[in-house]
């Protein structure tokens, strides 16, 4: 006896696994996508290699690439990182990588390299980064103050008791810049405004490895690395008693951890373009949430679109996942994707743009016709 089928049953199975013709583009894009990726991930994988041999002969101490480094135990879902960094550092999580891994693993132990290795014929601290006098300034001025452009008040205040005592404190503010930028966003858009240093002093501060701060290779620029340095640079020689901060985009993750750190010193915080995590499912339904701070003892409102919803996963992952999502289009989501999940493929963009910076610049110079 043959059991009955449900031939109805069976073309519903069938129209789930094969796409309506209106998807099909979509799922093109989307197969394309991971084949793209996937080469990636072999490309990665290979220049892994070549960054192995290329450091062990130029390096004096040459030091693992992160995807071979362990960084110990895990912290369970919901626990803080003790060192204050990310697992996605460490873990970034590619089938067809972390197989290409595997296999080099057990043919020849991969490109782990020992950090005690015998000192070779090298520079330090990096190969691959400039040595002009330019990027390596930093080390003749000290090597742990960061850079900082300070604007003096346009007027002092008449007929008022002085916001400023002997000491230099006020309601001065620190501005702080995002990914990618340095001081000069806010010294060239807002700091020329007659307004804005009106009776205050305005400070914009390169954040460590940006700008002309220092880029110690001795350093997993972390929160907490951020922080001090913007303390031992600027609130305690410049003697700041109170002060505002103004923050764009990850500076505005700065802004909070000097916020809570200090929060009898900072009168205000005001947060442009923050990434922010929504906390629950009413607030993600709304689309947008409304966010308040204050500004000169005036309550101010902003809107902010939420990035992703709060889950059981590791949040980390989650906002590599979200943040940094595998896409060809569009290109700034594609180079996202691609200076996030590959550590050799985004050392290979930096050393061709970065330690050929001056090049660059002289060619934009002609280009745009500057001087």
């Amino acid at each position: 006896h043959r059991p009955a089928v449900d031939h109805g049953l069976t073309m519903a199975a069938l129209a789930d696994l094969v796409p309506c013709p209106a998807e099909w583009p979509r799922a093109a894009m989307a197969a394309l996508a991971a084949a793209v990726f996937a080469a990636l991930d072999v490309v990665d994988v290979l220049l892994c290699l070549v960054y192995g041999v290329l450091d062990g002969f130029l390096e004096e101490i040459p030091l693992g690439c992160y995807c071979h480094r362990s960084r110990g135990k895990a912290p369970a879902v919901g626990e803080e990182e003790a060192d204050g960094v990310s697992d996605t550092l460490y873990v970034r999580r590619s089938a067809c990588r972390d197989a290409l891994l595997r296999l080099l693993g057990a043919v020849g132990g991969g490109t782990r390299r020992k950090e005690d290795a015998s000192p070779a014929k090298a520079r330090s601290p990096r190969w691959s980064d400039c040595g002009c006098g330019k990027c390596g300034a930093w080390r003749s001025n000290g090597g742990d103050r960061l850079h900082f452009v300070l604007q003096e008040p346009t007027a002092p205040k008449k007929g008022a008791e002085e916001t400023r005592s002997e000491s230099g404190r006020g309601d001065d503010a620190i501005f702080i810049h995002g990914f990618t930028s340095s001081s000069s966003f806010w010294a060239q858009t807002v700091f020329p405004e007659p307004a804005a240093a009106n009776h205050r002093r305005l400070i914009a501060v390169d954040l460590l490895g940006f700008g002309d701060s220092p880029k110690p290779a001795n350093c997993a620029y972390t929160l907490r690395d951020h922080v001090e340095a913007i303390e031992r640079s600027l609130i305690d020689p410049l003697h700041l008693g109170s002060f505002h901060l103004v923050s764009h985009s990850m500076g505005c993750t700065v802004a909070i951890a000097l916020a809570a750190k200090h929060p009898a010193r900072v009168k205000s915080v005001t947060l442009v373009a923050p990434v922010r995590t929504p906390r629950t499912r009413s607030e993600l339904d709304l689309h947008y949430s409304e966010m308040y701070f204050l500004i000169n003892g005036s309550i101010a409102s902003c809107w902010l679109q939420p990035y992703f919803l709060p889950c059981e996963e590791r949040a980390s992952q989650v906002a590599l996942r979200r943040l940094a999502e595998k896409k060809l289009w569009p290109p700034l989501l594609f180079g996202s994707a691609v200076m996030s999940w590959y550590e050799h493929i985004g050392r290979t963009i930096c050393f061709v743009v970065c330690k050929n910076h001056r090049f660059w610049e002289w060619l934009i110079k002609i280009l745009t016709r500057t001087r």
